[in-house]
């Protein structure tokens, strides 16, 4: 007869065995798409337009910045463009963050199935 040890790690690899089986692993396009169909969307598509805008807007700055004559609209420029981009990063980090949070909370209530199925088959 086999010791409760041996018994007790028997099942719980054999459990983690069923629970690597239930993870799958998505695609980044597909994390991504799933935070424009969540319901966030109407925001993630508002910080996806602001933010191509703010790049064409950053890429026009920086043009007008290395035609500028002098100092003053060096720096005029100069200081827009960096605001520009930095706001621009600020959107892009909230959707990334979004993206996180949507994929994190599908993990979660995928894991919660998961573990009601395994405690069904159980009893």
């Amino acid at each position: 007869m086999t010791s409760i040890d041996e018994r007790i790690k028997a099942e719980l690899e054999r459990e983690g065995t069923e629970l690597d089986a239930m993870i799958t692993d998505d695609s980044m396009p597909a994390m991504i798409a799933m935070a424009y169909k969540g319901s966030m969307r109407r925001w993630m598509w508002f910080v996806s337009t602001v933010t191509t805008l703010l790049g064409i807007v950053s890429v026009w700055l920086l043009i007008e910045f290395s035609g500028a004559m002098g100092v003053e609209d060096k720096l005029f420029w100069g200081v827009w463009a960096i605001l520009a981009v930095i706001v621009m990063l600020a959107f892009e980090m909230w959707a990334w963050m979004q993206v996180g949070r949507v994929a994190m909370k599908r993990d979660i209530q995928q894991l919660q199935l998961d573990m009601r199925e395994m405690m069904s088959r159980r009893d």
